[in-house]
């Protein structure tokens, strides 16, 4: 921040000091006893307790105004809903993954990108919540969960603006840079908002960015999104930047040479067991199954997860023999998806009997569907 954004906001605290230490000098040079001395101490603290004050209340206020004249997407909404389904423990083989230690290690030389890429439906979203809540609880985490649903997030600005905003909540003491910026500019300028950015985070210190969905965006959005994350990245040493996305060519030219890579649908095969578990438990807790019956459902459910391990074996949407119409839709659909409406649909069924057939008539793989 320079001289001339941040005097307006001290001249006053200098103002008030220049006053008491007048009052300081006055009460030395005459003869005035200690009662008087104290009394002057606590009128300088008074005043300037009531001026931090006013000063705290417009700069709030300020704030406000500017964020809900801009009226940033902060994600939260989207992360509550994600959270709300989340299982637990289905992120524990990357939080112990290496590649993922070593890059949030601020301290490591280390390349500062991380790209968790994977098909359709490996469950990338979900990981990419989890992480955030884990990350959050430590280090200061800024996060976009982009969807295709709200067209306002599918611009590389929108992001940019959620960024400054989600930083601003986190750290009073990076308000005023937001509020002393140009409006017009920060509502219609991708540019001057990613310069913005990178002004702040130069003074926030480690800072991690999560973006998911990249490839929800538009092809040149994306790519302007990451020309301009990756000029911040080069001028702050302290940041780190995880990229969650499928595979499209265009990422791939962006991010093979500077991001460290991790293929989700290759790794998350527990965390599709521990999923297809939990579900099961549900679905038994929800029904007056005896012990036995419990016991063989666990048996029959169970192995769904080894059929929606990998990509050619986990793409059939098996709703009912009057909708297998839909299988063609869900070709490319995989894993944690497929597993997913297994599941559902199994817990649509009154009785043991429609669940041993409807698992029994599961096909092994792309070719039998």
């Amino acid at each position: 921040m320079d001289f001339d954004t941040a005097w307006p906001n001290h001249k006053k605290k200098v103002e008030i000091i220049a006053s008491n230490l007048k009052r300081y000098s006055a009460l030395t040079t005459t003869e005035k006893d200690f009662l008087d001395i104290d009394e002057a101490r606590e009128a300088r603290n008074q005043s300037y307790k009531s001026l931090t004050q006013e000063e705290t209340h417009n700069e709030r206020a300020k704030y406000l105004g500017l964020k809900a004249r801009v009226s940033p997407d902060l994600y939260d909404r989207r992360l509550s809903f994600l959270r709300d389904r989340c299982v637990p423990d289905c992120a524990e083989w990357l939080l112990r993954d290496a590649k993922f230690n070593s890059w949030l290690d601020i301290s490591k030389t280390t390349l500062s990108w991380l790209w968790l890429q994977g098909i359709p439906g490996a469950g990338k979203t979900y990981l990419a919540a989890m992480i955030i809540d884990h990350m959050r609880k430590s280090h200061r985490t800024l996060f976009a969960l982009v969807n295709h649903i709200n067209k306002m997030s599918l611009t590389a600005l929108s992001v940019i603006q959620s960024l400054l905003f989600q930083a601003a909540e986190d750290d009073k003491e990076l308000r005023p840079i937001l509020v002393e910026t140009k409006e017009r500019e920060l509502h219609g300028n991708t540019e001057h908002a990613a310069r913005l950015l990178g002004t702040l985070l130069a003074t926030a210190g480690e800072t991690y960015i999560i973006i998911d969905g990249l490839d929800e965006m538009e092809e040149t959005e994306r790519k302007i999104l990451l020309n301009h994350l990756a000029e911040i990245s080069e001028s702050s040493e302290a940041l780190r930047i995880l990229i969650c996305s499928r595979v499209e060519h265009d990422i791939s030219d962006m991010l093979n040479t500077k991001a460290m890579s991790i293929r989700v649908n290759d790794r998350n095969h527990g965390s599709i067991q521990v999923y297809v578990d939990h579900r099961t438990r549900s679905l038994t807790a929800s029904r007056e199954f005896d012990s036995d019956t419990e016991s063989e459902l666990f048996s029959l459910i169970s192995p769904l997860s080894a059929k929606a391990n990998g990509e050619q074996s986990c793409t059939i949407s098996l709703l009912s023999k009057a909708n297998l119409y839909l299988t063609s839709f869900f070709l490319m659909i995989g894993m944690f998806l497929y597993a997913r409406i297994i599941v559902d649909n199994l817990e649509q069924m009154g009785s043991i009997d429609e669940i041993r057939s409807e698992v029994k008539a599961l096909p092994n793989d792309l070719t039998e569907a």
